[in-house]
């Protein structure tokens, strides 16, 4: 399965950010600090999908944003 510029292979697991993110380190598009951060964007998402422990913050749903818009551009 191609995902942007990127032809990678999720087996049988469904296009989650986590099994994505996965993909994209397994096949070397992205490094461990990028994969951290990308972590770091799908656990501030949960916050904001999920009814969970707290509400994210402010400066959290902006990092998510712009995160987000940086991975985009730089990954895909």
């Amino acid at each position: 399965m191609s995902w942007g510029n990127h032809d990678l292979s999720l087996g049988r697991k469904k296009a989650q950010i986590g099994n994505l993110n996965d993909a994209l380190k397994q096949s070397g598009v992205i490094d461990v600090p990028r994969w951290r951060e990308i972590q770091r964007l799908g656990d501030i998402r949960n916050l904001c999908g999920h009814d969970g422990e707290r509400e994210p913050g402010a400066e959290e749903v902006r990092e998510l944003i712009d995160g987000t818009a940086k991975v985009i551009a730089t990954v895909f």
